[in-house]
C-alpha cells in the first residue's frame, strides 16, 4: 500500500508510483475496466508508455504473488496429501486390527459356546448321579434298616436263650 503521508508531504515518486499502480491495477480489473482501456489509449503515446508499464510492472507484481501464493499452495496441498497419506495407513491399519478383533470374538464365542454344551451335559449328568444315589440310598437305608432288626432280634434270641 502507498504511504500517502510521505506522498503529501515529500512527493515521494516510489509512493507516487505505488499509489499510481494501484489506481490503474483497480481500473483495468474492475467491471468497467474496457471504458478506463479506451481512455488511456486516447491519452499521448508517451503517457500510455508510462502507463502501459506501470501496468505491465503490476501484472509482474500480481504473477510473482500468485506463484509465490501457488508455491504455498503446492506446499499445503503436499502437506495436506501426506497427512491423507497417513490417515489412509492409520485407516487401514486400524481396519485390519478390526478384522482381527472380529475373528477372535467369533473364536471365543465359539468356544464360549462349546463350554456352556460342556457345562450343560456335565450338569446333567451330576443330575443322573444324583437321582442315582437317592435311588440306591433308599435300599441301602432298608438293607440296614433290615440288618439293624436282624442284630436286634439276634440279641433278643441271645437274652432268651441266657435267661433260660
Amino acid at each position: 500500500m502507498p504511504d500517502l503521508n510521505m506522498i503529501a508531504e515529500t512527493t515521494d515518486e516510489t509512493e507516487l508510483s505505488r499509489l499510481l499502480q494501484l489506481v490503474l491495477g483497480c481500473a483495468v480489473s474492475c467491471d468497467r475496466k474496457q471504458y478506463y482501456i479506451e481512455h488511456i489509449m486516447l491519452l499521448e503515446e508517451s503517457v500510455q508508455h508510462v502507463l502501459m508499464n506501470a501496468i505491465q510492472e503490476l501484472m509482474v507484481k500480481e504473477i510473482r504473488k500468485n506463484n509465490e501464493e501457488y508455491s504455498e499452495l503446492g506446499d499445503q496441498l503436499k502437506h495436506a496429501l501426506e497427512e491423507l497419506n497417513r490417515v489412509v495407513e492409520a485407516k487401514e491399519e486400524i481396519e485390519h486390527r478390526c478384522r482381527e478383533l472380529d475373528l477372535q470374538i467369533s473364536t471365543l464365542q465359539d468356544d464360549k459356546f462349546g463350554l456352556i454344551q460342556e457345562t450343560t451335559r456335565l450338569n446333567e449328568r451330576l443330575q443322573q448321579y444324583e437321582n442315582a444315589e437317592d435311588a440306591e440310598s433308599i435300599p441301602r437305608s432298608r438293607y440296614k434298616t433290615l440288618q439293624e432288626r436282624i442284630q436286634s432280634q439276634q440279641e433278643e434270641i441271645f437274652k432268651l436263650e441266657t435267661s433260660n
